[in-house]
């Protein structure tokens, strides 16, 4: 067992209609609330985190969600750290401070716990590091605005396999391993961050516009049609307007075949996902598994079937604590996160 202070919950184990309110009291700092079709008889969660002196890690499960902080809240609690989301399903569609957000499976966003925001989430899964602020902003003259930024590239995905290891390996770590895993995530973090273009390098309503193509793709990733082509007659744009706004990102097409590569790839990260590689390949719009095969691996630099090994389960093997303990220990982490 890690050595490594850590927390575990699972709605499973509290009496029925009271998992929203424990969810709701684990993040105080975030307003939520129940997403379409959900009650307070059939929301379920699960959630474990352990603590790395200046960070937290967190894996996550919920059903569909509302979720935003105020001004409020900000003024009130005073939790200003930075949190990195990975979801490994679900989908996430917002509003962060003007930047309109779209995020789907196998992408990362960055929270700015000082600034306000709403989304919507889907039945989701998450990983999660949440990260002092202090730690971060010494390293920087001008911080970057990171606040509702979807990572892409290189970058991206180092991060998120170094969140992914950290889950991995935090059941064989010793006590004497935190600051140097630490020190590590910490040298991670601060190289993504220099990826994230100043805001005022960015045009508004390119940002917007961008965002509503990327709302229709992730709507329509199962449809084996999807395509530029597509997109521009249903959106009524012309082909080199979306040509524009997607060059930064390769272009529409690849933009297209890196998210299913990508919601692909946070599936076979997700403990709970038992469908084929040929079944998800196929769900998502690959013609056939001999052409996934090869994309995947050029994109991950591993195969879907090493991706798949590499799936944890933290919440298999954990003590669950019940009641309302394990909210109050969580509530204090952030807390420290927020003073040091």
């Amino acid at each position: 067992m890690t050595s490594v202070p850590h927390l575990t919950l699972d709605s499973s184990t509290l009496p029925p209609g009271s998992a929203f309110a424990t969810c709701q009291s684990l993040v105080p700092y975030y307003r939520l609330g129940l997403g379409p079709g959900v009650t307070l008889e059939t929301f379920q969660f699960s959630a474990s985190a352990w603590l790395f002196d200046e960070m937290s890690l967190s894996r996550t499960r919920a059903s569909a969600i509302t979720i935003s902080r105020t001004l409020e809240h900000i003024r009130a609690d005073n939790t200003d750290n930075y949190s990195f989301y990975s979801l490994t399903s679900g989908s996430w569609v917002g509003d962060f401070g003007g930047r309109p957000l779209t995020v789907g499976a196998g992408q990362i966003v960055g929270f700015d716990l000082a600034k306000p925001f709403e989304a919507e989430a889907s039945d989701h899964a998450t990983l999660s590091l949440a990260v002092a602020r202090t730690s971060l902003s010494k390293q920087f003259r001008d911080f970057p605005d990171l606040h509702g930024h979807v990572f892409e590239g290189v970058g991206a995905e180092m991060l998120l396999d170094h969140m992914s290891s950290l889950e991995r390996w935090v059941g064989s770590m010793r006590e004497s391993d935190i600051p140097t895993v630490g020190k590590a995530t910490l040298g991670m973090v601060n190289a993504v961050l220099t990826t994230i273009p100043k805001r005022d390098q960015l045009d508004p309503g390119a940002l917007v516009f961008q965002h509503e193509v990327r709302r229709y793709i992730e709507n329509h990733l199962h449809d084996p049609e999807l395509s530029p082509v597509l997109i521009g007659r249903e959106m009524s744009v012309p082909r080199s307007t979306l040509f524009r706004s997607f060059k930064p990102l390769g272009g529409v097409a690849a933009y297209i075949q890196r998210r299913r590569l990508e919601i692909v790839r946070g599936l076979l990260l997700n403990p709970a996902e038992t469908r084929s590689i040929t079944d998800l390949a196929l769900t998502f719009g690959f013609a056939n598994q001999s052409h996934f095969a090869v994309a995947f691996k050029k994109a991950f630099g591993r195969s879907a079937s090493e991706m798949r090994n590499l799936a944890a389960d933290p919440l298999a093997n954990e003590p669950v604590v019940e009641g309302t303990g394990v909210a109050s220990a969580y509530r204090e982490w952030r807390r420290r996160l927020v003073l040091r």
